[in-house]
C-alpha cells in the first residue's frame, strides 16, 4: 500500500512506488499471480498514518489511486509471467474500515470509483 510509504504524497503520484515494489514481489514469484489485495488510499488518517509526512489523504488521492491503477492495467498484466498483477479495493464500505471506502457508511459514494477489466 504506497500510502504508508516512506516517500508517499498523492494517490495520482503513487504509481513509482508500487512500479518499485511490484518489481521485488515479481521477482520473488516465481512467475505466479501476483494479487494485491489491500489496496485502496485513504481520505483520511484515522485509522492509519503515513510513514511520510508529506502523504495526502484526501478524496482526491483516493480517486488518484484508484486512477493509477486503471491506467497501469496493462503494465501490470505484463508484470510476472502468468497473469501479472491484479487488484481489488480493500474496503467497500467505510463502516468497516474509516475513510477507506468506496462508499460511506450510509451507502453514498465517496468518489466515482470506475474499476477496470483488462
Amino acid at each position: 500500500l504506497p500510502f504508508l510509504s516512506g516517500s508517499a504524497t498523492t494517490g495520482s503520484a503513487a504509481w513509482p512506488s508500487l512500479q518499485s515494489d511490484l518489481k521485488w514481489f515479481s521477482q520473488q514469484s516465481n512467475g505466479k499471480k501476483i494479487t494485491l489485495t489491500e489496496t485502496g488510499w485513504p481520505r483520511n488518517t484515522a485509522e492509519w498514518k503515513s510513514a511520510s509526512k508529506n502523504a495526502v489523504a484526501s478524496t482526491s488521492s483516493s480517486e488518484g489511486w484508484m486512477n493509477v491503477l486503471n491506467d497501469h492495467c496493462s503494465d501490470m498484466k505484463s508484470i510476472a509471467g502468468k497473469g501479472g498483477v491484479g487488484w481489488f479495493w480493500s474496503t467497500w464500505n467505510d463502516g468497516d474500515i474509516p475513510g477507506y471506502g468506496v462508499v460511506d457508511s450510509n451507502g453514498k459514494a465517496t468518489f466515482s470509483f470506475k474499476g477496470v477489466t483488462c
